[in-house]
């Protein structure tokens, strides 16, 4: 468990009065955020793992008058699951799954998933992100990707002769 605060002054941020009016950068005062962070990890068997997360977060501008563009938008709770599989031929799965509800109410599902395989110190590894190619915004008005796939090859730490 993991509880934080953070007070910033000066904050910059795009902000408007209205939908009708164009974006414009500004100094929107001091904003005070806080929240918590919650984590349970178990291991099974030798390399089955898995695991549960929440996270908290409020911030505070005190009574604005404009719409903020990033420094007000963002995820109050934030819900994961995460599973790590051995398979067999030295394969592993890797799964999270994690659900965001924002403070304007908007919410979605994210599931993304994992496929590797350890060849001594290079890991070769299959990607699916968003799995459910869900429509989002991180940040309100740009659309997050939908599905991707990418394959990579890169170095890890350790040595496994699998």
């Amino acid at each position: 468990m993991t509880l934080f605060e953070r007070r910033a002054s000066n904050v910059i941020d795009w902000i408007r009065s209205s939908a009708l009016e164009k974006w414009r950068s500004s100094n929107i005062r001091s904003i005070e955020a806080g929240g918590l962070e919650l984590g349970l990890q178990r291991s099974f068997l030798s390399d089955a793992s898995f695991g549960l997360h929440y996270s908290y977060l409020q911030n505070d501008a005190g009574q604005v008058d404009f719409i903020s563009q990033y420094a007000l938008d963002y995820a109050r709770h934030s819900y994961g699951a995460s599973a790590l599989v051995p398979l067999p031929f030295s394969l592993a799965f890797n799964q999270t799954a994690s659900y965001r509800r924002r403070a304007d109410g908007r919410s979605y599902w994210i599931l993304d998933g994992r496929l590797s395989r350890r060849f001594g110190f290079l890991s070769a590894d299959l990607d699916i992100t968003n799995m459910l190619n869900s429509r989002y915004q991180e940040v309100l008005g740009v659309n997050m990707p939908g599905r991707w796939i990418t394959l990579s090859l890169r170095a890890v730490a350790g040595h496994n002769t699998n």
